[in-house]
Parts: structure tokens; C-alpha cells; sequence
């Protein structure tokens, strides 16, 4: 009965810490996602300005000089 007994609280235990390990990851997956949320954002912005730093370059010419 005693084993019985200390199987229930070592499974117990156990799950409790499984019970942490997946709140911890669901929390890093959320972290995870925002970061790539802005890093997305960033992208995105970086290439508004460069499409928009192209479109401002096209306006001049180099001539060579010979």
C-alpha cells in the first residue's frame, strides 16, 4: 500500500512538472510569435523604403566622362 502510495505522489510530481514544461513552451511560442510579428513588420518597412529609395534614385543619370 506504502508504494501505491508513493507511485501516486512521484506521478503526481511528474505532472506537475509537465504541467510547468508545457506553460513555459506556450509562453516562449507566444514570445516567438510576436518576435516574428515585428520582425515581419520590419521587413516589411525596409522594403517600402527601399522601393521607395528607387523609385527617388531613378530620377538621376551618371554620364561618363571620357
Amino acid at each position: 500500500m506504502q508504494d501505491i502510495s508513493l507511485n501516486i505522489t512521484e506521478q503526481k510530481v511528474a505532472s506537475t512538472e509537465i504541467a510547468k514544461n508545457v506553460e513555459t513552451i506556450a509562453q516562449m511560442a507566444a514570445e516567438n510569435h510576436q518576435a516574428v510579428s515585428a520582425t515581419t513588420s520590419s521587413a516589411q518597412a525596409v522594403a517600402s523604403l527601399a522601393s521607395e529609395m528607387e523609385f527617388a534614385v531613378k530620377r538621376f543619370k551618371l554620364t561618363q566622362k571620357e
